[in-house]
């Protein structure tokens, strides 16, 4: 998970370059987004940051979901099968200034897909992740880009 996050907010921030000039993207709003963006995070003893998941979140565990974002890749290349899926593209540094990090989603798909700059639709079965600190809180399995 954090290896996964520094690479996340390296990408975004390196990328400032390629991002467009005085345009600001609006978040993609949805209601699965909206139940997602419920997660809250509590500090353990040891002073972990862990997640907590509502009963809404909950309830999507195992269910077959759809989600519209950006690609953001987790690693170089064109041609993905993992990567994360966020709210807005990733050229626009969100969290630089007033904005907050936005929720990602870690998606794996059945088939890899080329990376593209324009939001994608994907269907996968949610699984939620509160312990595994190599990956994201929300994982989307066996998933699938659909049109």
């Amino acid at each position: 998970m954090i290896k996964l996050l520094s690479i996340f907010i390296i990408a975004f921030t390196s990328l400032g370059s390629f991002a467009q000039s005085g345009k600001d993207h609006k978040p993609i709003t949805s209601e699965n987004w909206e139940k997602l963006a419920e997660l809250k995070y509590v500090k353990d003893k040891s002073g972990q940051w862990l997640p907590v998941f509502s009963k809404n979140i909950h309830n999507m565990e195992g269910q077959e979901i759809e989600l519209t974002g950006y690609m953001v890749p987790f690693d170089y290349g064109i041609k993905f099968k993992t990567f994360g899926l966020s709210v807005l593209p990733l050229a626009q540094c969100s969290f630089c200034g007033t904005g907050d990090i936005p929720k990602i989603v870690e998606v794996q798909l059945l088939k890899s897909y080329f990376f593209v700059e324009t939001p994608i639709k994907v269907k996968g079965i949610l699984q939620l992740n509160d312990s595994d600190r190599e990956h994201f809180e929300f994982i989307l399995q066996q998933a699938k880009v659909v049109d």
